[in-house]
């Protein structure tokens, strides 16, 4: 099983599972009726996102998993009364929330929400902010040692590995705030309504629809939480999940503006919004059935569960008969060019993409020839017919247009033989659904001649030079 795709795929298929039956205790943790909790643990496992998340070979089902039970720790420790309880829950919520952003550098953001949250209902909410004020004083300690050590990991991981990634990169271009393509307004349109289509069960093709369907279902959840309130004075812990969705949209907009983080669109870094827009509905679903008989709750949740199945049997389709693979045929395009020149050097993209081309002919790490910048070298294959892979760890994507790429390829290809090297860059446009985007007609030949140009810049005789609308190139670079 070591070398099977099943065995890649399991743990994000367990934690896809834990995750259902997380949904099902956080909305029970926030006083749920056990039916409600029951349909709200469907939609998370039914929900096509959620399915795909957990058959990926990422990290990404893992981190949500534990945001899950990281969050019921929270819901038991965070209410202003008092201090709460003590020290084993808190080191759950700390541990669970470390090893969260230890998975995907995206739980830093639901970390800065835990901080940011109780701040915005004590704006918001009279009450919570007089009792946060009468026990701010015996709370800040144990709240701050609890925060600190997931800050702490997340500020380590940042150091290390994830502060040359905080940039707009170049296979997102449409996710950052650029100015000389954008207006504000656009971009904020343009990528809220793609946030919209990544979690809704229909899709709608202009933002002037499905922005005001988004707002209704916030102003829906605001107004079943208000009138909750006003008429069984709850717990504001059932406020939570509605508070991090709004922290989590709006500051994603703001990174998103600043060009530190993407905002919207088809990408698994939005999940936490699903994740909390499912637990806000949940809540505000099981506040507005509280004045039906029993009768008119079991024909709404009946209702929703049907609406719930239909869904899914119309979007199992592209589940069970999945789109062809783009990317093997690239690299299958392309691999008499690698075993011919010997070695091949690419970014991180590309280092995934060769592994999921070559994992099973054998892809062995062999070592670091380089710490600065850091560079791998891994095996492939057999040694007469293999061919080795320079792994430039600080690219996520090659971008061609900036000098210093080709500055720290030729340093690379200047210690070692062969005499020639394969330079392969797979855009992440591959992914792109339902077709790849086309940047412009003439793309094709001004990469092709601008790794001509850096190329004999630097001494170097380059040949097999081949350049797709796509963004995907490859060249040998001889001395």
């Amino acid at each position: 099983m070591s070398r099977s795709l099943l065995s890649y795929r399991f743990w994000g298929l367990v934690a896809g599972v834990g995750s259902v039956i997380l949904v099902g205790k956080v909305l029970h943790d926030l006083d749920c009726r056990a039916a409600v909790a029951a349909v709200g643990a469907a939609v998370m496992g039914f929900a096509i996102n959620p399915i795909r998340l957990s058959n990926e070979v990422e990290s990404y089902s893992v981190c949500v998993f534990l945001v899950l039970a990281s969050f019921s720790f929270y819901l038991r420790i965070i209410e202003p009364a008092g201090i709460g309880p003590g020290g084993p829950r808190r080191v759950a919520f700390a541990t669970l929330t470390s090893l969260a952003i230890a998975f995907h550098y995206f739980a830093g953001l639901y970390a800065a929400a835990c901080v940011a949250v109780p701040f915005l209902l004590a704006v918001v909410v009279p009450g919570y902010r007089g009792e946060m004020r009468r026990n701010l004083g015996s709370r800040w300690l144990p709240d701050i040692a609890t925060i600190l050590p997931p800050f702490a990991v997340g500020a380590y991981l940042y150091q290390v590995q994830a502060k040359r990634w905080v940039m707009p990169l170049s296979s997102l271009p449409s996710f950052y705030y650029q100015p000389l393509r954008d207006t504000i307004p656009s971009f904020l349109m343009r990528n809220l309504r793609e946030t919209f289509n990544l979690f809704s069960p229909f899709a709608v093709s202009r933002a002037r629809f499905a922005i005001p369907i988004l707002a209704s279902f916030l102003a829906a959840c605001l107004w079943a939480a208000v009138r909750e309130r006003s008429q069984r004075a709850p717990s504001s812990r059932r406020l939570y999940p509605l508070a991090f969705l709004a922290v989590l949209l709006v500051g994603g907009m703001v990174l998103g503006l600043r060009g530190l983080y993407p905002f919207g669109g088809q990408m698994r870094h939005q999940f936490l919004l699903f994740l909390f827009a499912l637990l806000a509905g949940m809540v505000a679903l099981d506040g507005s059935v509280h004045g039906l008989s029993r009768v008119g709750r079991t024909a709404a949740l009946s209702g929703l569960a049907a609406a719930l199945a239909a869904n899914f049997l119309v979007r199992l389709p592209p589940l069970l008969h999945p789109e062809p693979d783009r990317l093997r045929p690239i690299l299958e395009a392309r691999d008499g060019d690698f075993r011919r020149a010997g070695r091949v050097s690419v970014d991180q993209f590309g280092l995934v993409a060769l592994f999921t081309r070559y994992y099973d002919s054998g892809f062995r790490f062999a070592d670091r020839i380089s710490e600065s910048p850091p560079i791998d070298r891994f095996e492939v294959g057999s040694a007469d017919r293999g061919f080795e892979v320079l792994a430039f760890r600080d690219r996520w994507i090659f971008e061609f247009w900036d000098d210093r790429v080709f500055d720290e390829l030729s340093r690379a290809w200047s210690r070692e033989a062969p005499d020639c090297n394969g330079l392969l860059r797979v855009s992440g446009t591959v992914f792109d659904h339902p077709v790849r985007s086309r940047p412009n007609a003439s793309f094709r030949s001004t990469l092709e001649a601008r790794l001509r140009t850096e190329g004999a810049a630097r001494g170097l005789r380059v040949r097999n030079v081949a350049a797709t609308d796509f963004l995907d190139a490859y060249a040998e670079f001889c001395r």
